[in-house]
């Protein structure tokens, strides 16, 4: 079950104090043993819109309760296996050519959790919220890949979507470059594939109909596109 990783000492030193609480009690949950010195930190106010509160506080009532109920372990389980884990990966593999990885390692965690009910209704919500699982992120993720293999698939694609763009401008005198501009895109929320055995795997790449190149690539020439084959996207 893919739980809570150690973060590197520069990580801890950049969270805020609501985050740094809740990776300490993270860790204490996970090992058993429950710091007197964490005991003693102030609980922070509820706030509904910030879910990190409310995962702390989970924690806090469920280190203070000698019996807990089998729904406080079980949310309990579920910030330790799924909302704290990918709330840390996230604070760490941070830029957005992870999006769509971060995005699929939500889904790997919540296909593990144990209880059906819990896997169910997060990918219903997952589902809703599948803005990463675009094939825009997603081919940005593939094209910071260090697989060469992974990276030249995603060059391909963008050269076949500028290749139908450029073949379906009217104006004669246009250019590649004025045909990735002036098209106006859609951006539709896309069904994921729930059985995705790899980020790049979530969404259909294999219709020009149903994708569209990344926006923070659309500006870049042939020339460095394709050095992308070589060399991974940084952004």
């Amino acid at each position: 079950m893919n739980q809570l990783k150690i973060l590197p000492d520069d990580s801890v030193d950049d969270l805020s104090s609501y985050q740094h609480h809740g990776y300490q009690i993270c860790l204490a949950v996970m090992s058993g043993y429950l710091d007197p010195d964490l005991q003693k930190l102030q609980i922070r106010p509820l706030v509904h819109s910030r879910w990190l509160t409310l995962a702390c506080r989970i924690f806090c009532f469920y280190t203070s309760t000698k019996q807990p109920s089998k729904s406080l372990v079980q949310l309990t389980n579920f910030c330790l296996k799924i909302y704290f884990p990918t709330w840390f990966n996230i604070k760490k593999e941070n830029k957005i050519t992870d999006g769509a990885k971060n995005f699929f390692k939500l889904i790997e965690r919540v296909h593990q959790f144990p209880t059906d009910k819990v896997r169910d209704i997060s990918m219903k919500v997952l589902q809703r919220n599948v803005y990463f699982a675009h094939s825009e992120n997603v081919i940005l993720g593939m094209l910071a890949e260090d697989d060469e293999n992974i990276r030249q698939r995603a060059v391909d694609k963008i050269s076949e979507l500028c290749s139908e763009a450029s073949a379906t401008t009217d104006v004669e005198s246009s250019t590649l470059e004025s045909s990735r501009k002036d098209v106006v895109r859609q951006f539709m929320v896309p069904k994921i594939k729930v059985e995705a055995t790899h980020f790049y795997e979530l969404t259909k790449l294999d219709s020009i109909k149903d994708i569209s190149q990344p926006p923070a690539v659309m500006d870049l020439d042939d020339t460095l596109i394709a050095q992308m084959q070589t060399k991974p996207l940084v952004l």
